[in-house]
């Protein structure tokens, strides 16, 4: 039983070595106030549907729409009720669970420095992938409440579009703990390259 310990150690060390070498990779601060972007409308509605700048290429399939959910998660197809969530492979459930209030904000960004900064990001993140950002979209859920009053959120889902490759980043910049229940969900990350 001690082998596997000692591997996991030996690899720590290793990592933490390489990590104080390498120069520190960029990042992209997607909750800077620039970034948050104009608020969402679900005019009493669960979800709105937001038109991305062009395509997003998500597991074999192209979208140029988007569904997002007050409820924490969103969609490249319309979500008839809830229920869809857990068989629909188009979405993307940074943290979906019932909320009562907060704001929702959209901002694409299709020029400047924060775009090179992002390609520069995944690229360092993702060195085996040339990546070369078209545009990103960051849909933020800011200081939402949990539906049973016991603390709230604030998190992102960044859409990074570049010609052939697509990347999606879950930014989270507080999440309460608390007896609330919520769930995290993506299709599985071995697909992601075919």
């Amino acid at each position: 039983m001690g082998y596997p310990l000692t591997v996991c150690v030996a690899a720590l060390l290793i990592l933490s070595t390489v990590e104080h070498t390498q120069q520190a990779p960029i990042k992209v601060d997607y909750f800077n106030s620039s970034l948050l972007g104009d608020e969402l409308n679900f005019a009493g509605a669960n979800f709105t549907k937001l038109t991305l700048p062009g395509v997003f290429k998500y597991f074999g399939s192209l979208y140029d729409t988007v569904y997002v959910s007050v409820n924490g998660y969103l969609s490249f197809s319309p979500l008839s009720n809830v229920t869809d969530v857990y068989s629909d492979a188009s979405v993307i459930a940074p943290l979906m669970t019932d909320v009562t209030s907060g704001g929702h904000s959209f901002k694409v960004v299709s020029d400047g420095p924060f775009l090179q900064q992002a390609s520069e990001q995944i690229g360092k993140l993702f060195p085996e992938i040339y990546f070369s950002a078209n545009y990103f979209y960051v849909i933020t859920w800011e200081n939402v409440s949990f539906a049973s009053n016991e603390g709230g959120a604030t998190f992102q889902v960044v859409l990074l579009s570049g010609d052939d490759v697509s990347v999606i980043l879950m930014n989270y910049k507080h999440v309460d703990f608390t007896e609330q229940e919520w769930m995290v969900r993506k299709k599985t990350f071995k697909h992601v390259l075919t």
